[in-house]
């Protein structure tokens, strides 16, 4: 049984050492002030989601235009 998907490779260590040290900067960032969600906040991200939702299943389909498609 396969874990990760195949083809699956660690970016080089600069790369997964900046990665891995923004990710703790913005945890410890967001422990220390702990920012209130509200639910008008989770409704303000609805779009969001159901934009990228609807272009990454353009994408996996193959309908986006080819100077769409890097982004």
């Amino acid at each position: 049984m396969a874990i990760l998907p195949e083809g699956f490779a660690l970016p080089p260590l600069p790369y997964l050492v900046a990665l891995v040290a923004g990710l703790v900067g913005v945890g410890v960032g967001l422990n220390r002030t702990r920012p209130t969600v509200t639910p008008a906040h989770v409704l303000a991200l609805v779009p969001w989601m159901v934009s990228g939702s609807a272009l990454h299943v353009l994408y996996v389909v193959g309908v986006l235009p080819p100077a769409v498609e890097p982004l």
